[in-house]
């Protein structure tokens, strides 16, 4: 069963509610990174929402940069897809309390400051084509959460900015782990040490 845009209300042990909608399951993943606020307490306790902030130019006549790049320790980011369109983002530490929130919306503020940075870059200000923003999920010691957090519920959030590179492998494991056949990796990102280590 696919139920996008329906928001999960309640999980327990091989159940999710959404509101009208319950859904029967062997196992329950919750994979929701910044997006997990209210779902669990113990993801509440455990996983902060960030806001992160980027804009889209279109296609560039010339290749500025040959692959991604990352500025002052990784709080500036940008690289061009393959239709030489730029893809810029970050600037959070500008208003970084205001960017720990559940409100996955562009601010005008970091907007204009991820603009005027574009225009330093390429030497004039591109044309942007699209402006979004999304959520990430922080930990407090920047490293995911993965595995059982509860009997037949496990979790694969709080990415800290780097879900894209860490949640397709973390991804295996949960499912190997589910199989029956976890990996000692895994151990790495176990629920619950976040805070021992904190």
């Amino acid at each position: 069963m696919i139920a996008e845009g329906t928001l999960a209300t309640a999980v327990e042990a091989g159940l999710v509610g959404a509101g009208p909608l319950t859904v029967s399951c062997d196992t329950v993943v919750i994979a929701t990174d910044g997006y997990s606020d209210g779902l669990l307490p113990e993801l509440a306790a455990a996983i902060r929402p960030a806001r992160a902030q980027m804009l889209a130019t279109g296609p560039l006549p010339e290749r500025h940069f040959a692959c991604p790049v990352y500025a002052r320790d990784g709080w500036d980011y940008w690289q061009q897809a393959p239709d030489a369109s730029l893809l810029i983002g970050g600037w959070r530490d500008a208003e970084l309390e205001r960017e720990f929130t559940d409100v996955d919306e562009p601010t005008p503020t970091l907007r204009e400051r991820i603009e005027e940075f574009a225009g330093r870059l390429l030497g004039a200000s591109p044309r942007v084509s699209h402006r979004w923003a999304g959520l990430l999920g922080l930990t407090d010691v920047r490293r995911p959460l993965v595995g059982e957090l509860r009997d037949r519920v496990w979790v694969s959030a709080g990415y800290s900015g780097h879900g894209n590179v860490l949640a397709l492998a973390c991804g295996e494991l949960l499912a190997e782990a589910i199989l029956g056949r976890p990996a000692g990796a895994l151990e790495l990102f176990a629920p619950g040490l976040e805070r021992a280590r904190a």
